[in-house]
């Protein structure tokens, strides 16, 4: 393997060191799926994007590895990395990314990227209850309003809370995270609750599944959110209870979701081959 140069994106902010951290590898054909896999737990960020191939003017085969397992799609690196390719001259104002989960085109404008998610947003037919989200979240049921599970790609339970104080002292109970959730497609838990102004949600993301406790920005989440949110333009704060505030924009059209954001590279490195 020969050495790979990477960048580091903080994505889903205008403000280094905030919002969601990302490793971009932007040139690395020809690297096997355990070396991406080992890299990724290596630099042990949310995501690390390795870009495998140039099939055409444009276009670039994209894969995203967390730290434990490869993602078919997820917003942040889609984010970073559209904004990447440009800083690095690679595109102007358009990014066609390959993912597992289909070709996403991301329109750049500024330090701003926005795309389509490559999949529609649609419920899973599975069952959390409030008591059982409270359990989970150790809360009080009264301070769950609803649970629903859903996808546009990876699956999240989207348990929407009372209040914003019921949103920072929740935490992950891993005991009843094993027992009940840990091998299903409620594995992944996306809390939030409404924010002051019409429009405005605040959000946490805890993935333990993934090998992340908690999440600053989570594109994917805000996309399989468009299956419960009715049409129409939110603004999503999240990563303010770690210190990391993000922002998500989320435009929602018929169980579509549109994701929108900016990004700013922060540094960069090698890997030694």
């Amino acid at each position: 393997m020969p050495d790979l140069e990477f960048k580091i994106y903080d994505v889903f902010t205008e403000t280094r060191f905030a919002g969601n951290p990302l490793a971009v590898f932007l040139d690395a054909p020809g690297i096997d799926d355990p070396t991406m896999q080992g890299i990724a737990n290596e630099l042990n960020l949310s995501e690390t994007v390795f870009i495998t191939g140039r099939p055409k003017s444009g276009e670039f085969e994209m894969r995203i590895f967390t730290p434990q397992t490869e993602l078919p799609f997820a917003g942040h690196p889609t984010v970073g990395t559209a904004l990447a390719l440009r800083d690095a001259g690679l595109v102007q104002d358009i990014a066609r990314l390959n993912l597992p989960a289909g070709t996403v085109e991301v329109a750049i404008d500024g330090r701003t990227a926005t795309f389509r998610a490559p999949l529609p947003s649609s419920l899973i037919d599975l069952q959390m209850t409030n008591d059982a989200a409270a359990e989970l979240l150790g809360l009080a049921a009264e301070d769950i309003k609803q649970v629903e599970i859903a996808a546009a790609g990876v699956p999240f339970a989207c348990i929407e809370l009372a209040s914003r104080v019921a949103l920072a002292n929740c935490s992950i109970a891993m005991g009843a995270w094993k027992r009940d959730w840990s091998g299903s497609e409620a594995s992944h838990i996306y809390v939030y609750c409404c924010g002051a102004e019409q429009g405005d949600l605040d959000a946490r993301m805890f993935a333990p599944a993934m090998g992340i406790a908690e999440d600053p920005a989570t594109g994917g989440a805000a996309a399989a959110m468009a299956a419960i949110l009715p049409d129409g333009d939110y603004r999503i704060t999240q990563g303010e209870d770690m210190g990391r505030k993000s922002l998500i924009l989320l435009s929602v059209r018929d169980c579509r979701a549109r994701i929108g954001g900016a990004a700013v590279q922060v540094g960069k490195g090698e890997i030694h081959g």
